[in-house]
């Protein structure tokens, strides 16, 4: 079971400075968790003692992009299933520039965005609207 999830898009950023808060809280709420959908604790946890914050967020199912000043500039999607990720990134929210956000569509079309306004995350639900051709 578990509801498909597909990122539609994204503007997603950690400045350098942040990032080393950002890998601590993922590591510390990955390891409060009693049980994590999708992830094994074990692999977020050794990737976080070997200073792999790439293979931190690929455990949480999500791909990272980070530039050649050590930022996060962009961050993607790679699971299938909805798991604990709103639980996530309530705990990296207050490391996430503002104005950040992740756009996701659900297998029923749903569709919401997580939005980061710098000291927590929100999720925005979305409609889709036509246009009236005739007006």
């Amino acid at each position: 079971m578990g509801y498909y999830m597909d990122q539609r898009g994204s503007e997603f950023k950690v400045k350098a400075k942040n990032v080393e808060a950002l890998r601590e809280a993922l590591a510390d709420h990955t390891a409060c968790q009693r049980h994590i959908s999708w992830v094994s604790k074990s692999v977020v946890l050794d990737a976080y003692y070997a200073d792999d914050i790439r293979g931190m967020f690929q455990e949480w199912r999500w791909e990272i992009t980070i530039d050649d000043d050590g930022n996060i500039t962009a961050i993607e999607f790679i699971g299938e299933k909805l798991g604990d990720d709103a639980d996530m990134f309530e705990a990296i929210g207050p490391h996430v520039e503002a104005g950040s956000y992740i756009e996701m569509s659900g297998e029923d079309s749903d569709r919401w965005r997580w939005v980061f306004t710098g000291t927590a995350v929100e999720t925005v639900q979305g409609r889709v609207v036509w246009e009236d051709q005739d007006a």
